[in-house]
């Protein structure tokens, strides 16, 4: 019996690349994250975490554990969370694009 060893970081980036390449536009596929310190999690009440404003979705991660009232951007709802990053990308295309600092 082989055993399975973990990939190398260079392994991941270059899966990560080809996932990223194989998406429509680009965009990285949003990402649950198990912990998150508490400035990062979102109190959506009335935008469904499917607008810029939420540092989730912004940032193309799920919400969890976040304090967000009927969340869209949970894993359970992707056709709505894809229709809504298609609609902000028709006004602004780099929208989801990582910025330059």
């Amino acid at each position: 019996l082989s055993e399975k060893r973990p990939p190398s970081q260079a392994e991941r980036k270059e899966a990560q690349a080809s996932a990223v390449s194989s998406r429509p536009g680009g965009a990285p596929p949003p990402v649950a994250r198990e912990i998150r310190d508490a400035s990062r999690q979102c109190k959506c009440k009335k935008s469904k975490c499917i607008r810029q404003y939420c540092v989730c979705f912004r940032a193309a991660e799920l919400c969890k554990g976040c304090e967000c009232v009927d969340c869209l951007n949970d894993g359970h709802h992707e056709m709505e969370r894809k229709a809504a990053v298609e609609h902000i990308k028709t006004s602004d295309p780099l929208a989801f694009h990582e910025k330059v600092r």
